[in-house]
């Protein structure tokens, strides 16, 4: 039922709304190519039907894998291949299944999962000037057929940065932001939306790229659980990571138009503290109902308090004898080490988004909880990705052995006077509990940050696209890709367009690829332009544009495509000679015919051609003489240098 609507549209000619669900079977049903995939099945329960389980509040079916979750938030998993009759639940405490677990939720809470029973999409349309924040929800309007106000942005958005001026637009996304879907497109003018450094742009269901709709990554970030549309007309360009899969109908164009040049801003104080103590807060309605972290904005800086599936975390809410102003989390590791923790994903996060041309370090942090009984964790440690969230380079330990509210374990770490440019992460980890219903009531946290400026940002033109997913490059698509030179190991500076592939690069469309200033390559040099898991198909088109001298051709292998760059060579100089002798003594001998280029009427235009050839054979024999000149002064040297060590 919830693929007839995208159907419908498709078959009509029309658009439906970004982020709606369902898929179009429009294809299968023309048996043509280019069926989208679903990636799964999704039920949902807000009566008393029970999906075949008692008291169930959802399931998803996706590869053979059915995960159930239950109103006391409880999950059940099971492979259908091997159990059809759902008799036999997977152990959870398993790593591989728990990591099956949080993927499958994960894909669940992007198709609603969740949602209290008035949930319901929530439509907003651009209404922002020239070079208007995206992740501000003032610059959007409600859709006019419906009668509500525009309200914070959040995960029940679809959103539609259309511009409908008669100039050209640009805005900024230097927040992060998740909606359910985002479409950035023009009437009659192109908008362009630019994602800032370490951003990231989340539409849960889709990201898409009308017709005159560009969307630059300055190394930010776009992520779905579905994919990123770029659509007829649609130009997805510049540098960072797509953790999704990627459908080009219109254009990628990895890389910059030039470098561009970010100044640093400005800092006020430089150092801040963040505390999160959970006044007022019921978690069950933060993360069940809206699955909105806790979040503060410390000047540019966006902190956030989070766990479960969204940000990787398998930790979910105890479900019952939850206590007001706290987190209430089981599924911690039972038993096992740190390093199971670390497989497990059990762990609350703290994350600092980057800001453009600070640097930020961590001075320390601290989680304030108590524990539940003997079947809690008794072991916790803090880690941070500066360190890899590496098992042996924990900032601090503890063993707790006390439980009830009013033994609160307040657990510290200091920093190490590391800094970073990219996103901060400070994690606590929890193991050894005596079962997956053990919790632990998180009741305050703190972090103690230091900003500090850095040199002005410099992206050069060349970029690199990172696809964490699927890219299908149908055939009315192109691909544009710019090279200045050989050598990218330089991610700062690098030298020619590059798309990474996670999984599978189906090519059917072109490629065109240019030749960026300060282009210089050697004979037989080749580049790799495209890596991926898989590759499959050509290019249906190829096209190099300004390699003067240089003949390129394209190697396809079973997981990348290269060029290879072969220079044009010159006409041989002794050729020439007889050429040119020979048409004189031709010249010679012929009838002074007006037809003839030897005739008198165009003795001009042989004089222009005598002195063309004569002027690149003397070049060339200029150069002969030079190179023989310096081979003889070479010898005469060695020679000397040889008498004066016999000497």
């Amino acid at each position: 039922v919830s693929d007839f609507q995208a159907t419908a549209a498709q078959l009509a000619g029309a658009k439906a709304r970004v982020g709606t669900d369902g898929v179009s079977i429009l294809p299968t049903l023309l048996g043509s190519q280019g069926q989208r995939s679903r990636g799964g099945l999704f039920f949902e329960n807000f009566e008393n039907s029970q999906l075949g389980q008692t008291n169930s509040d959802w399931a998803v079916v996706r590869d053979n894998m059915k995960l159930i979750k239950f109103r006391d938030g409880t999950f059940q998993l099971f492979n259908l291949s091997t159990d059809r009759g759902e008799q036999t639940p997977l152990d959870l405490s398993n790593p591989s299944n728990s990591l099956l677990r949080t993927q499958l939720e994960s894909y669940a809470i992007a198709q609603g999962a969740g949602q209290n029973n008035g949930y319901s999409v929530a439509f907003r349309d651009w209404k922002g000037v020239n070079g208007a924040e995206v992740a501000n929800a003032a610059n959007y309007e409600v859709t006019k057929d419906i009668a509500a106000s525009v309200g914070p942005i959040t995960e029940t958005w679809s959103a539609l940065v259309e511009n409908r001026s008669n100039s050209p637009q640009s805005s900024k996304m230097s927040k992060s932001m998740t909606v359910l879907g985002l479409e950035v497109s023009g009437k009659t003018q192109q908008q362009e939306v630019d994602v800032r450094p370490g951003k990231v742009l989340n539409g849960r269901n889709e990201i898409r790229i009308g017709n005159l709709g560009k969307l630059q990554l300055t190394n930010g970030v776009l992520k779905s659980d579905r994919w990123l549309d770029v659509q007829a007309g649609g130009v997805l360009t510049g540098q960072g990571n797509i953790q999704a899969d990627v459908y080009n109908n219109g254009s990628i164009k990895p890389g910059f138009d030039g470098v561009i040049a970010s100044p640093p801003p400005s800092v006020t104080g430089g150092v801040f503290n963040v505390a999160m103590n959970f006044s007022g807060i019921d978690n069950r309605a933060v993360k069940d109902d809206t699955f909105s972290p806790l979040i503060r904005t410390i000047d540019q800086a966006m902190i956030s308090l989070d766990y479960g599936p969204s940000i990787g975390s398998r930790l979910t809410d105890r479900g019952f004898n939850d206590f007001a102003n706290e987190f209430n989390l089981q599924n911690w590791t039972v038993g096992g080490t740190l390093q199971n923790a670390i497989n497990d994903n059990a762990f609350v996060s703290f994350t600092v988004d980057p800001v453009e041309g600070l640097a930020v370090e961590l001075n320390s942090v601290a989680f304030d909880f108590w524990r539940n009984g003997v079947n809690s964790p008794s072991q916790y440690a803090i880690l941070t990705n500066l360190n890899g969230f590496n098992a042996n380079a924990a900032l601090a330990s503890t063993s707790v052995t006390t439980s009830g509210s009013t033994n609160t374990t307040r657990f510290q770490a200091n920093g190490t006077g590391q800094s970073t440019l990219d996103q901060l992460a400070v994690r606590l980890y929890g193991w050894g509990a005596g079962n997956a219903n053990g919790h632990t009531h998180l009741t305050g946290a703190e972090l103690n940050l230091r900003f500090s400026t850095v040199l002005e940002i410099l992206l050069q033109p060349a970029g690199r696209l990172n696809i964490e997913g699927d890219l299908f490059h149908t055939a009315s698509s192109m691909i544009e890709m710019g090279v200045g030179g050989l050598d990218n190991s330089n991610i700062l500076a690098t030298q020619f367009d590059f798309i990474q592939v996670a999984g599978e690069a189906s090519l059917l469309g072109g490629l065109k690829l240019f030749a960026q200033d300060g282009f210089a390559l050697n004979d037989n040099a080749q580049i790799t332009l495209l890596k991926a898991a898989s590759v499959t198909g050509t290019f249906s088109s190829f096209e190099a544009i300004g390699f003067g001298g240089y003949n390129v051709s394209l190697l396809y292998g079973s997981d990348s495509v290269s060029a290879r760059f072969s220079a044009v060579p010159e006409p041989n100089a002794f050729l020439l000679v007889m050429t040119f002798v020979t048409w004189l003594i031709s010249c010679q001998r012929q009838t002074r015919s007006k037809d003839t280029i030897c005739s008198q009427k165009d003795s001009s235009t042989r004089v222009l051609l005598s002195v063309s050839i004569l002027g690149f054979v003397s070049k060339h024999v200029v150069a002969s003489l030079r190179d023989a000149n310096h081979l003889r002064r070479g010898e005469t040297q060695l020679r000397e240098s040889s008498f004066r060590n016999k000497a």
